[in-house]
């Protein structure tokens, strides 16, 4: 009988067993589900994840939990979501609940490391990462430890430590040689080259690109494929090596039109045109500048064509045919009308060569007075934009010195009210108690009514001086490479035709209002210009001194303030003006519209000009 109820337990127990690893899989399989989804609609993946984190809590099962939570702050963060990424992750790494599985704990603390990094907390970003670092070293876990390296390296380079940043990818690079770990080793060859590109190092930074090529020629990385010709290409291009540059730069364009690329085929075969005007073979400059202008086409972009016009009339400038120069020149100039530059001093300068080339003072007189005429009118919009910004801060600084010395008052008042207090009778001391509080109420409500209504009219102003700003920061003004500093040196990282080519693309986006999109991320931005979210994020800080959330909230306001403005616009309410600027809530919108213009949404409407 003992041995029959022994068969009993037994047989329910491995039921048990068998049904808890059927729903073990049955969780993980949604998990993977959610991850395929992330590609597709990010707020189906956080669906498809909730579904199954509730699973995972009815079935106690902490290690699910913590997968699922940990999806769906990466989730977050792809959304630009960071205060509800930033939530889950540090529920995860400061809630012991949590804390069973050390491996997954600090795999999620690397993660979160990256995260701050990229969100600007560097600080944290670099005590998260020393400390998961330090774990999986002691484990001998050496893919995390490199990618441990990796972001370690990225918070250095934040904060402008650029030996130490060094010393971090090259303690990575020997560990991912041991394990050969191709992806790492093609991602560290890379950065290693960029960063002895900055410091001038030609010899060196080959030799990493080089190997990077090799490493991306073993993982079959198409689109890396092309990145790293072009960059030898660049280099050897700048060390006159030019039968060797011209290779690497069509190797990369043979690349890029098999993948389709035309976007990162524009710059490749830009480069390859002046490749050929230096070494003066003319023709071919032209033919290639040509088959840019086809794959512009496609790409419609009145920059690029504004460029390939100029580097067209300068090659036939080489030639000395100034009437096809002056052609291309305006050309140039009509693109650039078209894509609504007010730019045109380049346009200037170069007529004014060219008349000059051509003999003709008269006209090159002309043109060298258009010329400065503009450069003075835009050195003018410069300096007074800076006195208003000065004057601007002035005056805030006034007003808070006005209201403060009417705090100082008001309590000067109090204390007079009480100290004379003993001295008046019953109703009489009411009266004239209340009679004294309501004056005084009175006049600050009116004095802050006041400097409410004026810091309105401030914000009316500053929207289109911003929007100005934005377009000379992103067009107005050659780009320029992005750059490091170090010991006191500048150091070169992203070329400037790369930089301009995001910038451009990224004006183009900000005319078409992408950012009305609540959805709107970064990795959907970056997707849509064609780079990486580090670049964009770079570029969006040396350009405007923010991160992209704070830059895409920034465009929301001003969105708003339009519509606030408008009279087309009186039909929708407060909450349908924040629908429309991209806000998800009415009280995101109201504390945010606040947080920029100092006043709330409705009080600028009332307030605003019509």
């Amino acid at each position: 009988m003992l041995s029959l109820a022994a068969l009993f337990l037994l047989f329910f127990a491995c039921k048990n067993k068998t049904d808890v690893g059927a729903e073990v899989q049955k969780i993980n399989a949604i998990y993977t589900c959610a991850e395929k989804q992330i590609g597709v609609s990010i707020d189906s993946a956080i669906a498809i994840l909730d579904s199954g984190l509730v699973e995972a809590r009815a079935l106690k099962h902490d290690s699910l939990i913590v997968a699922g939570l940990f999806l769906k702050a990466n989730c977050y963060a792809n959304q630009g979501r960071s205060e509800a990424a930033d939530s889950v992750y540090s529920l995860l790494t400061s809630n012991p609940k949590f804390n069973t599985d050390s491996v997954q704990l600090y795999r999620v603390k690397l993660q979160y490391a990256h995260f701050c990094q990229l969100t600007g907390n560097s600080q944290k970003a670099f005590d998260l990462c020393t400390d998961a670092l330090r774990f999986f070293r002691q484990k001998g876990n050496d893919k995390a430890t490199v990618l441990g390296y990796i972001y370690l390296s990225d918070v250095y380079t934040q904060q402008n430590e650029f030996t130490k940043a060094m010393e971090a990818l090259t303690d990575a690079l020997a560990i991912a040689e041991k394990i050969d770990d191709a992806k790492s080793l093609a991602l560290l060859y890379g950065s290693l080259g960029k960063m002895y590109f900055g410091q001038q190092d030609y010899e060196k930074c080959l030799d990493c690109f080089n190997k990077m090529l090799e490493y991306n020629t073993r993982l079959n990385d198409i689109e890396n494929l092309a990145v790293t010709n072009q960059n030898i290409g660049t280099i050897l291009l700048i060390q006159e090596k030019y039968d060797e540059a011209e290779n690497y730069l069509l190797a990369a364009d043979s690349v890029l039109s098999k993948a389709g690329l035309n976007s990162k085929q524009v710059h490749v075969l830009n480069s390859l045109g002046a490749l050929y005007e230096r070494q003066k073979k003319y023709n071919k400059a032209i033919k290639t500048y040509n088959e840019v202008l086809d794959l512009n086409k496609q790409l419609n972009s009145p920059n690029v064509q504004s460029n390939v016009y100029i580097n067209i009339g300068n090659v036939y400038y080489d030639r000395r045919n100034f009437d096809k120069a002056e052609e291309y020149y305006t050309k140039s100039f009509n693109s650039l009308q078209e894509a609504g530059e007010t730019d045109f001093r380049y346009y200037y300068e170069n007529m004014m060569f060219l008349n000059d080339e051509k003999g003709n003072w008269k006209a090159a007189y002309s043109w060298a007075r258009k010329f400065h005429s503009h450069s003075d009118s835009i050195f003018n919009i410069e300096k007074y934009k800076e006195t208003e910004n000065l004057r601007n801060a002035y005056e805030a600084e006034k007003k808070d010195l006005q209201l403060a010395n009417l705090k100082v008052e008001q309590e000067k008042n109090r204390a007079r009210l009480l100290k004379n207090r003993v001295l008046l009778l019953g109703t009489s001391a009411l009266f004239l108690l209340t009679l004294i509080f309501s004056l005084i109420y009175y006049r600050q409500n009116r004095l802050k009514l006041q400097s409410y209504r004026e810091l309105v009219k401030k914000n009316e102003e500053l929207v289109e001086a911003n929007t100005e700003r934005r377009r000379r920061l992103l067009l107005g003004d050659k780009a320029k490479p992005l750059i490091e500093k170090e010991n006191g040196g500048e150091k070169s990282v992203l070329p400037e035709d790369l930089v301009q080519g995001i910038k451009d693309n990224l004006n183009d986006l900000i005319d078409r209002k992408f950012y009305v999109n609540p959805a709107t991320t970064l990795n959907e931005t970056a997707r849509e210009l064609v780079t990486n979210t580090s670049y964009l994020s770079q570029i969006i800080n040396d350009s405007f001194g923010c991160n992209f959330p704070t830059f895409i909230n920034q465009l929301r306001i001003e969105e708003a303030q339009r519509l606030l403005q408008s009279p087309e616009f009186d039909h929708l309410s407060i909450e349908g003006i924040g629908n429309q600027s991209g806000f998800k809530s009415k009280s995101a919108f109201n504390t945010a519209f606040k947080k920029v213009t100092g006043v709330t949404p409705s009080f600028y409407k009332s307030n605003s000009k019509s």
